[in-house]
């Protein structure tokens, strides 16, 4: 279940997932409709603050009269080998009508590890696999 996100709340982080086939950290924000002209965008780390990146959230429509998404990407290809070793640090910066609003989780920041996850074989595929072993050693014999 997703967390619940306050409806007081002008910027709040809504999703964040890492995808392996584009090799990228997805993320969705949902801003308070304050004024028209807005910008929305993420600041994170993975050096804890060493450095920082700052990338653009994109409209991605309305959700109701009072809210707005957007979504942002974090491209991660040129550390995937060591991705493992990292830690994502990241907060939500949106500004409008001449504001400067954080989402930065209560003070703590969000905080995503990364680790591998070995990949199962569904039975079938194993079964398969084996069958085919068997009728090769047959050939041999």
């Amino acid at each position: 279940m997703a967390p619940l996100i306050s409806l007081t709340t002008d910027v709040a982080l809504e999703k964040l997932v890492f995808s392996a086939e584009s090799m990228s950290i997805v993320g969705t924000a949902r801003v308070r409709n304050i004024a028209y002209e807005k910008w929305v965008g993420a600041r994170f780390t993975f050096d804890v603050w060493q450095t920082t990146s700052e990338v653009v959230a994109k409209y991605t429509g309305s959700i109701d009269a009072a809210f707005d998404r957007f979504l942002f990407t974090i491209r991660v290809a040129d550390m995937a080998p060591r991705i493992q070793s990292k830690t994502l640090i990241l907060a939500l910066k949106y500004c409008v009508a001449g504001r400067e609003l954080w989402d930065n989780n209560g003070g703590r920041n969000y905080v995503a590890t990364f680790s591998r996850h070995p990949v199962s074989r569904r039975a079938s595929e194993v079964s398969s696999l084996q069958r085919r072993l068997e009728q090769v050693a047959r050939k041999r014999d």
